[in-house]
């Protein structure tokens, strides 16, 4: 039997594209997670306080701007996969017509629901170019194991379900009654949020990485 090498190469490099895609993608994920889920849990007290309760909107109009710019956000690998294989027209096709889709969605909610149903309209073409044809495009033509990429966040969204559950405790139970309490609450809800992504999200290997760096400091320290 004859083997063609240059196609073990490509498999090889593929792997490693995708084991790179992957590795990169956990660690965004890690922090990202910790951004958007303090801002469903916090957001709303942190406008009013800071511009008022007839801002409200603006609550709503955020989460449904930054939570779906996520996914290309922890996929910002592939941008650099597309170029070192030159294969990064698509992309630009993608988001010329998501621009196209956003603007005319955008005006005709806008029209009807105001900066909500705008914001609306923007979501919905994000999730549709980043979180449903560019992920196809990266399996399909780049070879990017995505379905092993969204496994992969699926386990570490294990570690978001204890502060998950808590910050909908407190949302429920809990009178923030000063800007200093919503701090705390804060302060704690990141605590809660790398605990629990330490022990039920994160690997042996993003581990190491935050515990090297530790280590140099305590040694110079010593």
């Amino acid at each position: 039997m004859i083997y063609n090498s240059t196609n073990i190469d490509d498999k090889e490099k593929d792997k490693q594209l995708s084991d790179l895609f992957i590795k990169i993608g956990r660690i965004q994920f890690a922090l990202l997670a910790l951004i958007a889920s303090g801002l469903v849990f916090w957001g709303k007290a942190f406008i009013r306080y800071w511009a008022g309760v007839e801002y409200d909107e603006a609550y709503y109009v955020a989460l449904l701007l930054i939570i779906p710019i996520t996914i290309p956000l922890i996929q910002n690998v592939g941008i650099e996969i597309q170029r070192a294989k030159t294969k990064h027209q698509f992309r630009s096709i993608v988001y010329l017509i998501m621009a196209v889709m956003n603007l005319f969605l955008s005006i005709f909610l806008c029209q009807k629901y105001g900066a909500i149903g705008s914001a609306i309209g923007t979501a919905i073409s994000l999730v549709i170019a980043n979180g449903l044809i560019m992920n196809i495009y990266y399996q399909k033509k780049l070879n990017v194991n995505i379905v092993l990429f969204w496994k992969n966040i699926l386990r570490m969204s294990i570690g978001l379900m204890v502060p998950a559950i808590i910050g909908i405790l407190t949302m429920r139970f809990v009178t923030i009654s000063s800007i200093w309490v919503l701090f705390g609450l804060i302060i704690g809800y990141t605590l809660i949020y790398c605990a629990s992504m330490w022990l039920l999200g994160l690997n042996s290997y993003e581990k190491e990485l935050i515990c090297k760096p530790l280590r140099k400091i305590f040694k110079r320290k010593v």
